[in-house]
Parts: C-alpha cells; sequence; structure tokens
C-alpha cells in the first residue's frame, strides 16, 4: 500500500504537467518554482508590480508596503492591535545562513536606523535587530507564506482529544518534508522552514510575558501543545505520558479539558488584578 501511494505522489512530480500548464503563461523569464514564501519579500527596491513605498499607516513596516496586506479591515486591524498590545511592532527575527564569505558578526544591511516616521520606528533602536539574523517586523513575512490549513470536526470531546494526539507528533514530520523556505528578504536563512516565522508574526506579547521584563506580578506562560492522559485502554502503560519536567516555557501535563480551563482562567484573572 505504502509503495503504491509513493508511486503515484512520485508520478505527479514527473509529469509536472501542473507546472508546464504555469509556465506556459508566465514570461521567459519566471519559473515555477516550489517555495512557501516569496525569497525576495521585502528587499529594498521594487519586489512588487507595480511598486508601492513601504512603512504605510498601516502596517508601519520598513519592508513592505501597506498594500501588499488584505484591505479588508479584519487585517490592518489585527496588525494594529497587535502592536498596540505588545507596544511595538512584531520582531521576526531568523538566523543568517553562515558561509565562508558571510561577514561576522553579520547585520542585516537593510535596517534603516535612521527612519523616524513612525514611534514604532524606534524598535530597531531599542534592539529588535540582533546580530546574525534577518530582521522582519510585519505580518506579512509570517502570513504571507503558503500553506494549506484544514479544519477537523470531531463528535464530541473525548474524540477531539484522541484526534489531537494522533495529529501532534504528525506536525514536525510533515513540516521536515514540506521543508520549503529558506529565503528571507533575499537572504539565504539557517533555517528551511517557516513555523517560527508564522509564529513572531502574530506575536501579541508584552516583553513582561516574553521574560524580558521582571515585574512583581508572575504571568505562567504555557505553550500551545497540551498533553493529556488519554482515556482509550489501547494507550495503557508504555503509551501513557512519561514524566514531564514542570518548568515553565515547557508544555505542561494537562488532566483532563476542566484543568485546562482552569489554567486559563487563572492567567486571565492575574492578567485583570495587573491592572487594578
Amino acid at each position: 500500500m505504502e509503495v503504491r501511494v509513493f508511486r503515484s505522489v512520485r508520478g505527479v512530480e514527473l509529469t509536472n504537467s501542473r507546472r508546464k500548464i504555469a509556465k506556459e503563461h508566465m514570461n521567459s523569464e519566471e519559473f515555477p518554482i516550489t517555495l512557501t514564501t516569496y525569497p525576495r519579500l521585502g528587499c529594498p527596491g521594487t519586489f512588487t508590480t507595480p511598486y508601492f513605498p513601504p512603512s504605510g499607516e498601516k502596517l508601519r513596516s520598513q519592508f513592505v508596503p501597506d498594500e501588499i496586506a488584505n484591505p479588508h479591515i479584519r487585517f490592518p486591524t489585527l496588525a494594529a492591535n497587535i502592536r498596540a498590545r505588545r507596544g511595538r511592532k512584531v520582531q521576526v527575527n531568523v538566523p543568517v545562513f553562515k558561509d565562508e564569505n558571510t561577514p561576522w558578526p553579520w547585520k542585516d544591511p537593510t535596517v534603516n536606523y535612521d527612519l523616524h516616521k513612525w514611534p514604532e520606528d524606534d524598535d530597531v533602536r531599542n534592539g529588535a535587530v540582533p546580530e546574525n539574523f534577518i530582521h522582519m517586523d510585519a505580518m506579512a513575512f509570517g502570513m504571507g507564506s503558503c500553506c494549506l490549513q484544514i479544519t477537523f470536526q470531531a463528535k464530541n470531546i473525548t474524540e477531539g482529544r484522541t484526534m489531537y494526539d494522533q495529529l501532534s507528533p504528525l506536525g514536525p514530520i510533515l513540516l521536515a518534508l514540506t521543508a520549503a523556505t529558506p529565503i528571507y528578504k533575499g537572504f539565504l536563512a539557517d533555517t528551511d522552514v517557516r513555523w517560527n516565522q508564522i509564529s513572531a508574526a502574530v506575536d501579541d506579547r508584552t516583553p513582561e510575558e516574553l521574560g524580558q521584563i521582571v515585574s512583581g506580578t508572575m504571568i505562567v506562560i504555557f505553550e500551545l501543545l497540551l498533553i493529556f492522559d488519554s482515556p482509550s485502554k489501547m494507550t495503557d502503560g508504555e503509551y501513557q505520558n512519561p514524566a514531564m519536567p514542570q518548568t515553565l516555557h515547557t508544555s505542561q501535563k494537562i488532566f483532563g479539558y476542566e484543568r485546562s480551563i482552569l489554567i486559563l482562567i487563572s492567567s486571565l484573572i492575574q492578567k485583570s488584578s495587573k491592572n487594578l
């Protein structure tokens, strides 16, 4: 069965019929390639047709224009809300690939430290651009990636938890199999997948919540991956969750759906008490 499946997938690549059709509708200097992110997005100069200048009011990005985003009110509002909550723009930093010709330490030459158009332009002067990283500052660098989103509907919470546990280990495998993001802003990156960039592009956490500023209020942050004890007898013994470290910024062992709700409520109460 597995052999037939892989042969059929390979056959699609060998025929390349879709690529041939796409090429017929392109200019002579254009070629269809498999990349999840446009490699010149955010480069200085012209990377769109027609050209639009960056640093618009909606995205306030040094690198991409407002016109690159969907004009529906949802998207500029979401970008503005993230900036308002963070107190700064998003910081999407990807390690640059180092070869024998790469100066080290490497500084992103596309960053303009003398731009003073918007209050958020101070970000780059306040440490937003670490050495040896490609710096990006807008949701477009994450949400502009190509991907397929699939929604599953379970009949109840038990089936949903079971499906969740089955799909969670497949995520990293599928991500590795579809690795096709080696270039950002025209620079070769030291990574080849887009997961961290998508996450950083919509990260609305404050410096305090990121652990960059310590205050008197302790806020516990749980990662998105919750680990459940399965109710199924098929997963008894060695298939149940092993002992897991109970430390901050690690996946926490959650016993049941109810406790995850209590943790969320507790977190909200802690944040609300801070504002009193």
